[in-house]
């Protein structure tokens, strides 16, 4: 089993989001069920923290890191922003992804713990 990447996600919408309706029900379940088929790992799901009109923070275990790849697909699939910073204790590093809505990687940064 691999390590697990403890994530913090902070899904905004866009300025430019065509949808006003961003954080309804059956859009934030729909979110909820891809982030855990795609990206939960270690079966712990997708724990919604907080959620608004404009943003959901939310918790979900990664296999070893953030997947970039899959968070992009889904940027682009709900038309919103996604900040994600994860902790991998094993193996000791903080891992920062920022992504635009039109798929974009702003920056996707990985530092080691320095003890």
């Amino acid at each position: 089993m691999a390590n697990i990447c403890f994530t913090s996600l902070s899904i905004q919408k866009d300025d430019s989001c065509k949808d006003p309706e961003f954080a309804d029900d059956l859009k934030t379940e729909a979110l909820r069920k891809e982030l855990e088929e795609q990206i939960d790992y270690g079966g712990g799901g997708c724990t919604f923290d907080y959620e608004d009109e404009d943003l959901i923070e939310c918790s979900i275990g990664t296999r070893w890191n953030i997947p970039v790849d899959a968070l992009r697909e889904i940027a682009k699939r709900y038309d919103v922003k996604i900040r994600a910073v994860g902790r991998e204790d094993g193996c000791g590093f903080v891992e920062v992804v920022c992504i635009t809505a039109s798929g974009d990687v702003l920056l996707h940064e990985s530092i080691d713990y320095a003890f």
